[in-house]
């Protein structure tokens, strides 16, 4: 069966303002549907859309592209989206998303060989002038390019799940999903 994967808005613990999913030019859904949002999620601001990800249970996936983008730096509208996803990156934006109701966490490890969920991911990070490595840029060395972003384009996601085979009910429960930033 299919499982469809939500976007929400992406926020910032630096800033106070949210975004809607599509006010960055990230890969759109080519049929936007907002599932019907419970008060809770209306009086906190929750903005669900419809995602381009979606999956086919207990089917594997590897390297599915999405979208492909490209950018004219001659062109004025191009450099304005460019330049809003740096002052995102530069600001920590995350990417908050949903399967089956359930948020897709980001973890990663932390001190002392301990990991750290987070129910959000960010878009991107950069490495500053002087040489200063921000935010998530920490998880890879290999981002340490001086005044340099890096836009995470790709994800690995997995879904884990509970079936009910072996306690006497038909089918499967999502129980995780988890994605790496790349």
């Amino acid at each position: 069966s299919l499982i469809e994967l939500f976007v929400n808005r992406l926020d910032s613990v630096e800033s106070v303002l949210p975004y809607e999913y599509d006010a960055f030019d990230f890969c759109q859904d080519t049929e936007e549907k907002r599932p019907s949002e419970n008060l809770g999620q209306v009086l906190f601001g929750e903005r669900i859309a419809s995602s381009p990800y979606k999956f086919t249970f207990k089917k594997p996936e590897t390297c599915k592209k999405v979208c492909t983008r490209s950018y004219d730096p001659a062109n004025s509208a191009d450099k304005s989206k460019l330049a809003f996803l740096k002052k995102g990156m530069q600001l920590n934006y995350q990417h908050h998303w949903i399967i089956d109701n359930m948020p897709v966490t980001w973890c990663y490890d932390v001190e002392d060989g301990q990991k750290y969920c987070n129910p959000g991911f960010p878009i991107g990070c950069f490495v500053t002038p002087d040489g200063r490595v921000k935010d998530a840029c920490v998880i890879n060395s290999e981002f340490n390019k001086k005044n340099t972003f890096y836009l995470f384009n790709h994800v690995d996601i997995t879904i884990m799940y509970h079936s009910g085979k072996d306690e006497n009910w038909p089918g499967a429960r999502l129980v995780m999903a988890r994605l790496r930033p790349q």
